[in-house]
C-alpha cells in the first residue's frame, strides 16, 4: 500500500506538472505548521526553489528540535527547509506565502521585503482580510499581493461539500431536511445550490423574524460580515453547522446545542479548510497560488511595471485581483 507521504508526494508532483509550476531560482518565505500543511516545503522543493524559509512567530529552540523530523518528508530532495524563529530572512525572498504562521504580515515585515517580491494570498479578492497584511504598507513598498481565482478552479465548490461532510457528522443527511443557511455572495450560492437538490433551504433577508424554527440544522457560512450575525434562541435539538460568521457561540454551548465543528468562530474566518475534505484540495490552493506568484514575480524581476504585471498575471495564470 502507498504509504502517506508517497501519496501525498505523487499528486504535488503531478499537479506542479500539470500547471507547469517552476520555482527555479527563487526563494520562498513560508510557515512551518502541523498536519497537512507542514506538506507546503515538500510542494515548494519539488517546484525547484533555490531556498526555503519556514518560519513561526510560535517556534521556540525545543520546538525547533522536534520539528526537525521534516527531513521524512524530503528524503531525496536537495532543498532543505530552512527553519526560523527570525524575520530576516524574508528580506532574501521573492515569494512570501500568506501562510497562519507567518500573519501578520505588516508593514516592518513588508518594509523588509525586496520591492518586486509577491504575496500569494491564496483566497478570493472577496476574503482579504486587512488585520492579516498590510495592503497599504504593499502599496508603497511596490510588494504585489496576488489573490487566487477559486471560482474558475472548482475551489469554491468545495465548500458546499464540507457543509455537506459537517452534516453528516451531525447525525444528518442532507435528504429531506430543512435547513436554515446564513451566507451570501459567491459561497452562499454554492451552498444553496448543492443543499437544495434534496433538502429544503431557507435564506433569511436582512432583519426578517424567524418565526418557523423547525430545522434539522442551522447553517453558519458568512465570510463577509465582520459582526455578531445571529443571536436568535434556538430549539434545543436544532444542530448548529459552523463554517464561518460570528454567532452566539458561548450562549449555544451554555444551553447544550450540538456545534459542528466545536470550534468559536472568528469574524471572516473558515472553521475548516480544504484539507478537512482531501489534501488535495490544500495541494491545489497551495499550487495554484504559487503559480500565480511565479508568474507575478518573473514579470516584477524582468522590470515589468505593477499594471504591466497585473496584466500579464491575469492573462497567464490563476491569479485575480
Amino acid at each position: 500500500m502507498i504509504s502517506k507521504i508517497a501519496e501525498r508526494k505523487a499528486y504535488a508532483e503531478r499537479r506542479i506538472k500539470e500547471v507547469s509550476l517552476d520555482l527555479t531560482g527563487l526563494n520562498v518565505f513560508t510557515e512551518w505548521a502541523d498536519g497537512e500543511h507542514s506538506y507546503v516545503p515538500m510542494i515548494i522543493s519539488l517546484a525547484g526553489a533555490k531556498e526555503i524559509y519556514c518560519y513561526s512567530k510560535a517556534l521556540g529552540s525545543e520546538e525547533v528540535k522536534r520539528i526537525q523530523s521534516i527531513n521524512q518528508y524530503l528524503p531525496s530532495f536537495s532543498i532543505y527547509p530552512r527553519l526560523t524563529i527570525g524575520e530576516t530572512y524574508i528580506e532574501q525572498c521573492d515569494i512570501v506565502m500568506n501562510m497562519g504562521k507567518v500573519r501578520p504580515i505588516n508593514k516592518e515585515m513588508i518594509d523588509m521585503m525586496k520591492p518586486t517580491a509577491v504575496i500569494p494570498m491564496m483566497m478570493m479578492p472577496s476574503e482579504r482580510r486587512v488585520e492579516d497584511v498590510d495592503f497599504d504598507a504593499c502599496e508603497k513598498r511596490g510588494v504585489l499581493p496576488v489573490f487566487l481565482d477559486e471560482k474558475a478552479y472548482g475551489i469554491l465548490d468545495s465548500i458546499g461539500l464540507k457543509v455537506l461532510k459537517l452534516l453528516f457528522e451531525a447525525g444528518l443527511s442532507g435528504w429531506h431536511e430543512k435547513y436554515l443557511l446564513i451566507s451570501s455572495g459567491e459561497i452562499g450560492f454554492r451552498i444553496l445550490r448543492l443543499l437544495k437538490l434534496y433538502s429544503e433551504v431557507i435564506l433569511p433577508y436582512d432583519n426578517m423574524i424567524i418565526k418557523d424554527r423547525n430545522y434539522d440544522a442551522i447553517i453558519f457560512a458568512d465570510y463577509y460580515n465582520k459582526y455578531k450575525i445571529f443571536n436568535y434562541d434556538l430549539p434545543d435539538n436544532v444542530r448548529i453547522i459552523n463554517i464561518a460568521g460570528e454567532f452566539d457561540y458561548e450562549g449555544y454551548k451554555n444551553k447544550g446545542l450540538r456545534i459542528y465543528p466545536d470550534i468559536k468562530p472568528r469574524p471572516g474566518h473558515s472553521t475548516v479548510g480544504g484539507e478537512y475534505l482531501s489534501f488535495k484540495i490544500l495541494f491545489d490552493i497551495i499550487i495554484l497560488s504559487l503559480k500565480a506568484a511565479e508568474v507575478a514575480v518573473r514579470a516584477r524581476l524582468a522590470g515589468k511595471s505593477i499594471a504591466e504585471t497585473v496584466a500579464i498575471v491575469l492573462e497567464e495564470s490563476p491569479g485575480i485581483f
